[in-house]
């Protein structure tokens, strides 16, 4: 018999497994709780015991996803070498952020949900492109070339390319060459 604390683990878990399916199945805003219930095949009551709002909800898969892009950054920093050729280190950082397309997708739904309705949801992703366009100057220092002062003067239009360069991904568009955009940056 599963002890309370594993059985209220294993019910958040499929909380927010099945939310994240959801949300960027059908969007935040066209997803009830409810919803979420049914499909978790849990009670309401459950779920509402975790998550009495859903705004609540919402915050708690954005803190899971935001950590997951910060541990990919954390990782990129751990597998930067010293004089590591620049191209080559930021191409390697782009692939594991554009890599994903759950992970994209979610993204999206978040950006959207932060800019049209959720203030708080806003400040947190703000807050986290922030402390990433930091850990990429911190990479760009550690590859200590010339090339790498781009990226720091880049640092934040770094994100808003992967951005709109995973957006077009998902959208299946004709896609610019990473490899351009990577030149771009560094040179600035």
């Amino acid at each position: 018999m599963a002890k309370p604390n594993e059985a209220q683990e294993s019910a958040r878990e499929a909380i927010i497994e099945t939310s994240i399916r959801l949300f960027t199945e059908n969007g935040i805003h066209s997803t009830s709780l409810a919803d979420i219930a049914k499909a978790a095949s849990i009670s309401k009551g459950t779920l509402y015991y975790h998550y009495p709002a859903k705004e609540h909800l919402v915050l708690d898969i954005a803190d899971y996803h935001l950590g997951r892009i910060t541990d990919i950054l954390f990782g990129w920093l751990d597998d930067i070498a010293r004089n590591q050729d620049t191209t080559d280190a930021i191409r390697l950082l782009f692939d594991r952020l554009v890599e994903n397309d759950d992970m994209i997708k979610l993204h999206s739904v978040l950006c959207v949900e932060a800019t049209l309705l959720d203030n708080n949801l806003k400040k947190r992703i703000s807050s986290k492109y922030r402390e990433w366009a930091v850990m990429l100057e911190v990479g760009s220092l550690r590859m200590n070339t010339e090339a790498s002062a781009g990226i720091r003067r880049n640092s934040k239009l770094f994100f808003m390319l992967v951005d709109g360069y995973a957006m077009q991904k998902m959208l299946g568009s004709e896609m610019i060459d990473r490899d351009n955009i990577i030149d771009m940056l560094i040179q600035g």
